[in-house]
């Protein structure tokens, strides 16, 4: 997620039961890693996953599990637009999310 949040910056993490498009989340990877990455919506495929992707890649990650989510970022060494995205931002996560989900509605029929 950088710039946005550096790699090896400390974060602060809020738990939240619902999150919303466009937040970063902070999670922890299959391998034990501490990632970053925007939220862009949920998955119901093999029970609720939430789909996330990194400003800077070009596809979307593998699903995550609820119970690797440790929350939202709310503070630390990261940029103010960080803590707050924008609508512009918010927009850009649901329009990815839409993307996903219609290439699974297209490849079921």
């Amino acid at each position: 997620m950088a710039p946005l949040v550096p790699d090896g910056a400390r974060i602060e993490v809020r738990r939240r039961r619902f999150l919303l498009p466009g937040e970063i989340v902070a999670f922890l990877s299959p391998s034990g890693l501490l990632l970053t990455h925007r939220f862009l919506g949920y998955t119901w495929r093999r029970g609720v996953r939430l789909v996330t992707q990194a400003d800077r890649g070009t596809q979307r990650d593998a699903l995550v599990e609820p119970a690797r989510v440790l929350g939202r970022l709310c503070g630390g060494e990261v940029s103010p637009a960080a803590l707050r995205p924008s609508w512009r931002d918010r927009l850009r996560a649901v329009r990815a999310w839409a993307r996903t989900h219609w290439h699974y509605f297209r490849r079921s029929r």
